[in-house]
Formats: structure tokens, C-alpha cells, sequence
């Protein structure tokens, strides 16, 4: 056989295999079995946060039918409980776009090194039965899996992962914000971060003029109505926080209370045993029981700010180095509080400080806290391994900025 019948040769197998492939494709039918699992996955490229998932599924130990998501920042992961209906509209979806004939890996005419991959598999049940694509897929799969995906996203609405809040990309929408880091205020008069970076300059050096910011740069998020804007100073190797309530008039004081307040979440007991539980959206109470309010009133340094367990008030907190004191109610005359509560806080694991993967820390914030609980705070921000939806380790929005201000908070305190 000649060089040239012996390509003729292979050129006809080839298109007969290709043939054989299509025609085996085209001849698959949906599958009769109930759907069990779709997922889909877009990764692997040099950004290790440049991931895509989403999985329906039900968990294999509570049996319940879950379906995780990304969400809009790199790294967010959204996992929610959703109904048996998800399932069938999912397998519906399936059947409407013939994802079942795909052919499974499709080689891409162009290989690209180091660029992110897709695939995606559903299974099916009683009869088992797979179906998997991946690679350069044609439009009809694409097509499908984008319906999928789409009302996977109007099932999820405006969940967000834990920590994780809406960057921004640019400074648009700041002109005329007041700001402030809980210490004092300013305002953008332009859409330009100058103002805060300057200010932020001026912690280190007080003499600072615009000419000295050009080594700055800044990280804005918005979370409903508020804004926040991280400079990062990377000349002096600061970070520091403002936040806006996008215009409307805030009492400086009443942000200081919250934020302090915000830092009681958590576990604790008192000398008497009783277990009390501290949530970051206001609510405490004795385990188990009814949670209430914790009120932290507004006003002049007459009123009383805090209304407590048992409906006690008391006047003021402080953090201690294993926990909180409450100080009960100053009499009249009286230059201290007539009493203290104390309540010794509860490590749930490492979270000696759950505050700090849910919400950014204000200066106020770290103001009340020692060197010691500085360090533990860090030591609190959870390493979040996603390897089961193929990331790395990572961490949210708020747990990457309250890094960086608890680093530059333990450098300014020269630590």
C-alpha cells in the first residue's frame, strides 16, 4: 500500500467514525430515569477564583435537594435548599434544549494553554443513565445549559454567600457622599477617591498634599444603601475604611454604637452557668430561648443605651480579654456605674470572634479591642476550602478586607 491510498485509508475511517459518532448522537433519546444530579463547571484557568459552578443535588446526608451557585464576587459560593420541582424543571429544561445527544468531549479547533475549561453532567436514576459534555460544545448545548443556569440565578434572588458584598468597579456614583471611618467625616465633592486617600495619607503624615497620593489606589463595595471604600496605602503599607449611607444624614455616634455592639456577637455564659447567645443582626437572649432586641438607644449621654438579658438595662459595655462587661444603671449623683454583669465569651471552634467573616470592621471597632484580641480577631477569619467545587482556598469580600485592616492596625500599634 502506498503513502497516499494509506492516508486515502485513514481520512475514510476517520469520517466514518465521525459519522458513526453523529449518527449515534442524533440516535439517543431523553432519559426515561428520574434526574439526580446536574452540574456544571467552568474552571481551571491561571486565576484560581475565575470559577463557575453550579450544582443541583441532594445532600447525601440529610437526603435534602440543594443547589449551589457563584455569585456575582470571585469565589462567592451560594448554597441554598430548594424543592423536588427544581429537579423536574431542570430535567425539563434538559429535554426541551436535547442536551442528551451530546457526544460528550468536543475538540476545540484552537488549544488554548492556560485558559479556564467548561463541562458539564447530569445523571439519572432507575434506569441510571449519564450524560456529560465538555470541551468547544456546539450552540445547542450551550443554549440549554444557559436556560438551566438562568433559572438556577432567579431561584437564588439577592442571596449572597456569607461576607460576601457587591464590589464596585470605578468611582462612579460618589459625588457629594459624606464619609467617614467613625472618627471624622468628609465628603466627595467629585467622582474621585482623592479626598479619602488624602485623609488616609494624613494618618501617617500630616503634612501630606495631593502630590504625595499617587501611590495609593482603593477597593469600593456597596451593600444596599451603604458604601465602602477601602484605601489602601501602599507606600506606608495601610489600608483603612469609610463607608457612606449613599447621602442620607447619619449621626456619627449612633454608627460608633452599632459597630461596638456588632462586636458582642457570639456565645457566652455568665458566673451562674446560664448560656447566652449574641447574633450580628441584634438579637440575644438566654439558649434556647425566646431571642429579644438588643436596643442600643440614640440620644445625648443622658439616655441609657443599652436595654439587656432579662430585660435589664444597663448603661454601658466593654470588651474584656475573655469577654464583656455590662455596667448597670448610674444613679443619680453617682460618677461610675453601680454595678457590673460580666459575661465570659464562648470560642464556637476557632470563631472566638465571628464579627469578623460577616461585617468590615470601623476603627471604633478595632479601637475597643487589645493587641491580644487583635491578633485573635485574626486568627477568627475562616479559611474557606472549596475544593469540592473545585477552588482553592479562599476567602469573602469582608473576611479580605478585615484582614487587611487588622494587619494595619497591629502595624500602627507597631506589632
Amino acid at each position: 500500500m502506498t503513502n497516499k491510498t494509506f492516508w486515502i485509508a485513514c481520512l475514510l475511517l476517520a469520517a466514518s467514525l465521525a459519522t458513526s459518532l453523529n449518527i449515534k448522537a442524533q440516535s439517543k433519546k431523553m432519559p426515561a430515569g428520574k434526574l439526580k444530579l446536574y452540574e456544571y463547571h467552568r474552571g481551571g484557568g491561571m486565576n484560581p477564583l475565575d470559577v463557575t459552578v453550579y450544582q443541583l443535588r441532594y445532600d447525601k446526608d440529610t437526603k435534602k435537594p440543594m443547589l449551589t451557585i457563584s455569585g456575582k464576587c470571585p469565589g462567592e459560593v451560594i448554597t441554598f435548599e430548594v424543592g423536588e420541582e427544581v429537579f423536574l424543571k431542570c430535567r425539563e429544561l434538559i429535554e426541551k434544549h436535547k442536551l442528551y445527544k451530546s457526544a460528550g468531549f468536543y475538540k476545540p479547533e484552537y488549544e488554548l494553554l492556560d485558559a479556564p475549561s467548561s463541562s458539564f453532567t447530569a445523571f439519572f436514576e432507575d434506569p441510571y443513565y449519564d450524560i456529560s459534555g465538555s470541551g468547544d460544545m456546539p450552540d445547542f448545548i450551550w443554549k440549554g445549559i444557559n436556560e438551566i443556569h438562568t433559572y438556577f440565578i432567579s431561584l437564588a434572588g439577592d442571596r449572597k454567600a456569607e461576607g460576601h458584598v457587591d464590589r464596585v468597579y470605578g468611582d462612579d456614583g460618589i459625588a457629594g457622599l459624606i464619609w467617614t471611618d467613625g472618627i471624622t467625616t468628609l465628603t466627595t465633592p467629585s467622582e474621585s477617591v482623592n479626598e479619602l486617600k488624602l485623609a488616609t495619607r494624613r494618618l501617617t503624615d500630616a503634612t501630606a498634599t495631593n502630590d504625595d497620593i499617587s501611590r495609593m489606589g482603593y477597593s469600593h463595595f456597596r451593600e444596599g444603601d451603604t458604601h465602602y471604600i477601602v484605601i489602601h496605602d501602599y507606600e506606608h503599607n495601610i489600608n483603612h475604611l469609610y463607608r457612606s449611607y449613599n447621602g442620607k444624614p447619619s449621626v456619627l455616634r449612633q454608627m460608633v454604637q452599632r459597630d461596638c455592639a456588632a462586636l458582642l456577637s457570639g456565645k457566652y455564659t455568665d458566673d451562674k452557668g446560664r448560656k447566652f447567645v449574641i447574633t450580628a443582626d441584634g438579637q440575644q437572649g438566654e439558649e434556647g430561648k425566646q431571642p429579644q432586641p438588643l436596643y442600643i438607644a440614640t440620644g445625648d449621654e443622658s439616655e441609657i443605651r443599652n436595654y439587656f438579658f432579662d430585660n435589664h438595662q444597663y448603661r454601658k459595655f466593654e470588651i474584656t480579654a475573655d469577654g464583656v462587661d455590662f455596667y448597670d444603671l448610674q444613679r443619680p449623683g453617682e460618677r461610675e456605674a453601680s454595678s457590673k454583669y460580666h459575661l465570659t465569651r464562648v470560642a464556637d471552634g476557632v470563631e472566638l470572634w465571628p464579627v469578623v467573616n460577616e461585617r468590615f470592621l470601623s476603627q471604633p471597632m478595632l479601637d475597643c479591642l487589645s493587641t491580644e484580641q487583635l491578633i485573635e480577631m485574626q486568627n477568627s477569619i475562616r479559611n474557606h476550602d472549596g475544593e469540592q467545587h473545585w477552588l482553592k482556598f479562599w476567602h469573602s469580600d469582608v473576611q479580605e478586607v478585615n484582614i487587611e485592616l487588622l494587619t494595619s492596625e497591629l502595624k500602627r500599634r507597631g506589632k
